[in-house]
């Protein structure tokens, strides 16, 4: 009997186009998900934008560089710190010894931020090779220059500072006057750069550096001796340089 008077105040209602509530809630299918705008819901994903970054993975920059991300710009070989013609050899005394005033730079071009650590600096002699790694954290802008320098002490260095010191002279790395080569080189062995200058055609003059034309700062254009000429700025003690600084131009 109940049933049936159900039915019937259904039917009613239906005709009547009003609604029949029967007291039962219906679960909502509204989307609940979780307001992420809110700091305190724990429930948020873990922000993952960053995990493109490196810098704490203990990954070394030597291992993701390529040829030409660092170049040699610029060689002090023959220092000297000219001085009056005391001995009246019509040439000017140099009053400082290659083994104190020898020093070279590095340009970065790679488009990003490098530390040099782990890389090795050597010349191409496989009888009595020379050569030192860089062994502490040496950060060097993307455009932006690195000078490895024999003597760290601006006083007897020929007047430099804020180089990088390396173990030159007879018992490591060192610069020769005539002919050599500056090889940047990572651990596993890939060559970043190499330059190979013979006084036969690259210049060379005593107190002046030799100097790479800013219009050839590439790990091609710096092969080419036509490319270097000896530098016009005066820097430090008395030499000829930009070490650390822009190039001077060679045309």
């Amino acid at each position: 009997m109940k049933l049936q008077l159900m039915t019937l105040l259904f039917a009613v209602a239906c005709s009547s186009g009003k609604s029949f509530d029967s007291g039962i809630t219906e679960p909502s299918t509204e989307d609940e998900s979780v307001d992420t705008a809110n700091p305190s819901d724990t429930s948020v994903t873990p922000d993952t934008a960053d995990t493109e970054d490196t810098s704490d993975s203990g990954v070394p920059d030597w291992s993701s560089m390529s040829a030409g991300d660092l170049i040699v710009t610029e060689v002090q070989n023959n220092p000297c710190v000219l001085g009056d013609d005391t001995d009246g050899d019509g040439n000017p005394d140099c009053l400082l010894a290659d083994e104190l005033g020898e020093w070279f730079e590095i340009y970065n071009t790679s488009g990003r931020e490098l530390d040099l650590i782990g890389l090795v600096i050597r010349d191409d002699d496989a009888n009595n090779r020379q050569q030192f790694t860089v062994s502490q954290s040496v950060i060097i802008n993307d455009g932006g220059f690195v000078v490895f320098h024999v003597n760290g002490d601006s006083a007897s260095n020929g007047g430099i500072e804020g180089v990088v010191t390396y173990n030159g002279g007879d018992s490591g790395f060192g610069l020769s006057n005539s002919s050599d080569e500056i090889i940047i080189e990572t651990p596993d062995g890939t060559i970043i750069d190499q330059l190979f200058y013979d006084d036969d055609v690259f210049p060379d003059s005593k107190g002046y550096s030799m100097n790479l034309d800013p219009s050839a700062f590439d790990a091609t254009s710096n092969d080419a001796s036509a490319n270097w000429c000896v530098a016009t700025s005066n820097y430090g003690a008395g030499d000829f340089g930009t070490p650390g600084a822009t190039n001077d131009n060679c045309q």
